[in-house]
């Protein structure tokens, strides 16, 4: 559509504005004109004298009315209907006052800030949201907006038009034109890419006639500078590969993809990328009367031309025919006859090869072949053995780069080095090994995998089309519904076998679904114990920790949750034989409801009784280490191990002694995998955890850091820190000092080493004391921040300690 600009005035206004201006020259004060200007009378009426000299700078001030008032802009913002109206108007009249581009403009530069790193405010936002409603209210497009908006404002309008669709609702309008997120960033995205395309054509010594993408034959005085003033862009990579993903979208409208693909082969025509500007022009549909996509398209070919052999020919057949594997052998040939004649491929070729491949990678749905990879792979060293040696140092390490984009799989690295190995001796491709070598070490076999690690690994892998699971056996069939968690198919299912380990995994399935299937409804006690019970009985009996793997997490989740529950149930009732002293928190609701739930109303005794306890113990061990080298990043199992650790389950005739080191390890551990190593700090534990860390720590000795966990607790509790302090001073750790925040804790630890006569720890106490942080009319917010600042150096501190292997 034709798009408006400001029109220009007509020649009697012209005439009026020179006329009054004309008042500066010798006598004359009155704006009448004598004789009246007629067609008949070429000369410039002389204004009438009114008998007062004026100087020339005693003239009067010639005021000339805009057309419009500044306070119309603030209605605009204020009340948006009115700027709806405006654009009904300006759709029926592009000549009307103010125009299109006095609204874009004046909206844009009032959103502008006067300096570019400050943030938008909410009425700049508010700006921007309303130029572009303005925009799609008048369906422009995007050369509509670069040829009626300054090139310097165009960046506020992409941002406003995104921000607009992301919240349409800002403006507070209905029945207005409307944009979806992904339309307002693709035309961001265009914007920005036509952007670079015209910087590359401009800088501050040169200025052609005509800027690419644009109408006007010779761009403006203050283009370049306006272009150069655009900042906060993308990066050109980034621009072309998110550009890319809108392509291989289904979404997307045709006009859009066909603008996308204009603009992408717009800008490797200009990059001199002609084989790739080439396919992005041939992917556009033929218009008849479409002279440019024409024009560009005949450029491209006179430079692209037709294949130079017959044998290119064929080779482009072969990748029709999806023959890659001679396409593969004829390339490996290519380069272990290099250097002893003329190349028979061009390096056209091979780029058109390689873009081929990128766009096939690209697509959605399109199953990666291998051949693919080793055809990039072989490319890249083609192009290394183009290099001179002089040179081959940098281009080794370009090459190295892209390598480690491509090689994902051992097969491949397996593949580049045999290919290397065929290749002639050059002094570069002998620094190019090394660089492979320390790049993709080759890695000694580890040890052979049990047959239960291979199964699960194959849970995770994805089924091949023709695993279907009519043609498995029964025992894939158990390990599928297992893993699907089928449990009322596993349960029903009859399964028979003449193998004793398969009958035996078969019984293991049959039980698991059946107290699976149990949890998922509301459930007796006395119920769950029995189902329980043939979950040890087949459990028990493995010995091997690699028995584990096939069983799914969620099915040694619940094996475990329920058997600390019993356990503690059990204590709970004086009915345990063994000393039993750990938190439930780890192991969930489905524990804690198993260790407290009433019995049935007729029964006379509790049904734990019926259970072998050291078969409870032996498997609660054992699902909780399978559970820590499965899930080596749950904090739960972390947790639950530390309680295990300090309070060994025994029988209670017999003593025991904790692993207070260990249980700080997996406390730490815990905390650091739940807060993302600290940087956000909450809850990261529960409080009985916190607690039992503070005594593992006091048991180690590091009785500063113990009490510095007690500044978070409620402050009934803050006493008992002040206890631990006073435990062998003599022994304190200045290094925690720092991380301490209670005043009541900082005066005793000064009170306790004046009296040992300790005046080095007291000096740095004191500094402490007065450090402006420790104010006391702080804000709450800034002591809130200070105590979490604190607390996470505090626990890296401890990770730093303890954390490493001994």
């Amino acid at each position: 559509m034709e798009c408006p600009g400001t029109p220009r005035p007509s020649d009697e206004d012209v005439q009026a504005i020179v006329d009054k201006r004309g008042l500066v020259f010798g006598l004359g004060g009155s704006t009448e004109l004598y004789p009246p200007p007629s067609p008949n009378s070429p000369a410039r009426p002389v204004p009438t004298p009114d008998r007062t000299y004026r100087s020339l700078f005693q003239q009067p001030a010639i005021e000339v009315q805009p057309a419009y008032a500044e306070n119309d802009w603030y209605d605009f913002l204020f009340q948006p209907a009115k700027l709806l109206a405006h654009t009904q108007a300006l759709k029926a009249n592009p000549a009307l006052t103010p125009t299109a581009h006095d609204v874009l403009t004046e909206l844009l530069r009032k959103a502008k800030p006067a300096n570019p790193t400050t943030e938008l405010t909410a009425r700049d936002h508010a700006l921007q949201c309303l130029a572009a409603l303005a925009v799609l209210q008048l369906k422009f497009t995007l050369e509509d907006i670069e040829t009626t908006v300054p090139t310097n404002l165009q960046k506020g309008l992409m941002d406003g038009l995104v921000n607009y669709a992301t919240d349409p609702r800002v403006l507070k309008l209905h029945n207005v034109e409307q944009i979806t997120v992904e339309e307002a960033q693709i035309l961001r995205s265009r914007w920005q890419l036509r952007i670079a395309i015209k910087k590359m054509h401009v800088c501050s010594m040169t200025l052609p006639s005509k800027l690419p993408l644009s109408d006007n034959t010779k761009p403006p005085p203050d283009e370049v500078e306006q272009l150069h003033s655009i900042t906060g862009l993308l990066p050109i990579p980034q621009l072309l590969e998110g550009l890319q993903s809108f392509l291989d979208s289904n979404e997307i409208s045709d006009s859009n993809r066909r603008a996308i693909n204009m603009d992408l082969g717009v800008y490797n025509f200009h990059k001199k990328q002609y084989d790739a500007a080439l396919a992005c022009f041939t992917a556009i549909p033929p218009k008849t009367d479409d002279k440019v996509l024409t024009g560009y398209i005949a450029a491209c070919k006179s430079v692209v031309g037709k294949p130079e052999t017959d044998l290119e020919e064929q080779l482009w057949l072969w990748w029709d025919q999806g023959k890659f594997d001679s396409l593969v052998g004829h390339l490996e040939k290519e380069n272990i006859n290099h250097g002893r004649g003329k190349n028979a491929l061009s390096v056209r070729f091979r780029s058109q090869l390689e873009f081929k491949i990128n766009q096939r990678l690209r697509t959605d749905g399109q199953a990666e072949v291998v051949a693919w990879r080793r055809i990039q792979i072989i490319n890249i060293i083609h192009n290394l053995l183009e290099r001179q040696p002089q040179v081959a140092s940098a281009w080794i390490d370009s090459a190295i780069c892209s390598l480690h984009r491509i090689l994902k799989s051992p097969d491949l690295v397996e593949f580049l080095r045999q290919h290397i190995d065929k290749l002639p001796s050059k002094q570069h491709l002998k620094m190019f090994v090394q660089a492979v070598n320390r790049a993709f070490p080759q890695r000694k076999e580890g040890k052979e995998l049990s047959k239960h690690t291979k199964r699960q690994r194959l849970v995770y892998e994805e089924p091949t089309p023709s695993s279907t699971p009519a043609s498995s056996s029964p025992l894939e069939e158990a390990h599928r519904l297992l893993s699907n968690g089928a449990w009322t198919e596993l349960r029903q299912k009859a399964w028979t076998s003449t193998d004793e380990d398969n009958a035996s995994f078969f019984r293991l399935a049959s039980a698991c679904g059946a107290l699976m299937e149990a949890t998922t409804k509301p459930f007796h006690v006395k119920t769950i114990l029995q189902l329980m019970e043939a979950v040890v009985k087949e459990l028990v009996e493995r010995k091997n920790p690699d028995d584990f793997y096939d069983l799914p997490l969620s099915v040694l989740e619940t094996c475990v949750s329920l058997v600390a529950g019993i356990l503690q149930r059990a204590y709970t009732l004086n009915l345990c034989e063994y000393r039993v002293s750990y938190d439930l928190a780890p192991y969930g609701d489905l524990a804690v409801l198993v260790a407290f739930a009433p019995n049935e109303p007729n029964a006379t005794t509790d049904p734990v009784m019926k259970l072998n306890q050291s078969d409870l113990v032996q498997l609660h061990g054992n699902c909780l280490a399978a559970l820590l080298k499965r899930s080596p990043r749950e904090p739960r199992w972390h947790c639950a191990s530390a309680d295990v650790s300090i309070n060994p389950i025994v029988l209670q005739k017999l003593s025991s002694a904790g692993d207070f080191k260990s249980a700080v390890r997996s406390y730490l551990v815990a905390a650091s995998l739940a807060t993302n190593f600290f940087s956000q700090l909450g809850d990261m534990l529960d409080h009985s955890s916190l607690v039992r860390l503070s005594f593992c720590l006091v048991k180690l000795g590091a009785h500063v850091a113990a009490a510095v966990l007690y500044q978070t607790f409620p402050a009934e509790e803050v006493v008992y820190g002040l206890r631990i302090l006073q435990i062998s001073p003599q022994q304190h750790d200045t290094a925690f000092f720092q991380y301490i925040w209670e005043f009541s804790y900082l005066e005793t630890l000064v009170h306790l080493h004046t009296k040992g006569k300790n005046q080095r720890h007291v000096d740095m106490l004191t500094q402490l004391i007065q450090c402006p942080e420790l104010n006391a009319s702080n804000p709450p917010q800034s002591k809130k921040e200070m105590e979490q600042r604190l607390l996470r150096s505090y626990f890296r501190e401890l990770c730093r300690l303890y954390l490493p292997i001994e």
